[in-house]
């Protein structure tokens, strides 16, 4: 499946403005003013012959924000935390043509009119999201709020490092030692204390800086 990847990758890349792929990281990325913006990719195969669907992974960096409290994530080694993505979203949950997540067939037609119909999908549908929360405000102005529904990422080991790296930019500690405290007793439940670690060391480390 990687040559066919890396193939639909190049033709997604060609027809979005300032991405590149790149094969070693099976993903398609640009630079922004803030970090970067990147949509990773995998082929895969389906229950059906001669039929396989695409994976997309849409990613947000910002780098000043990861700057701040990976270098305390004890399960980052320093090569990955370089590319370390600030927010992560599955692109078929964006997608308005849910169809385009079913698959596709491998014959040329059909990869041909899949990458059409994908690269308008993209662009549509993705990139104005990656765009939105490329903005550290705006993406302060979600995670901060006190609907857990609002929340674009369910997932607390995103939404905690994350928003207490921003508080601690904004010299809030009010509100960083609420969050901080908010992390560790999420790290009391018994599927999540395991993360205690993790939890101590980033407000730890990043209250210090």
């Amino acid at each position: 499946m990687d040559e066919l990847t890396e193939k639909i990758g190049k033709a997604l890349a060609c027809k979005l403005d300032g991405f590149k792929f790149v094969k070693s990281q099976w993903h398609l990325i640009r630079k922004t003013e803030s970090g970067s913006q990147s949509i990773v990719i995998e082929v895969l195969p389906t229950s059906e012959s001669e039929t396989v669907k695409l994976a997309a992974h849409g990613h947000v960096r910002l780098d000043e924000i990861e700057d701040a409290y990976t270098p305390y994530n004890p399960y980052l080694s320093p090569k990955d935390a370089k590319t370390h993505p600030t927010i992560v979203v599955n692109c078929d949950q964006l997608l308005s043509d849910k169809s385009l997540a079913n698959g596709f067939g491998t014959d040329e037609y059909s990869i041909t009119q899949f990458v059409e119909l994908y690269a308008l999908a993209l662009k549509m549908n993705v990139l104005p999201w990656l765009n939105k929360y490329s903005s550290e405000s705006e993406l302060f102005e979600n995670l901060s709020s006190d609907d857990p529904k609002h929340w674009i990422t369910s997932d607390r080991l995103i939404r905690y490092p994350v928003l207490l790296a921003m508080l601690a930019r904004q010299r809030n500690w009010t509100r960083f030692e609420i969050v901080g405290q908010e992390f560790l007793n999420y790290c009391e439940q018994p599927h999540a204390q395991v993360y205690k670690p993790l939890a101590t060391s980033i407000i730890h480390g990043v209250r210090g800086k």
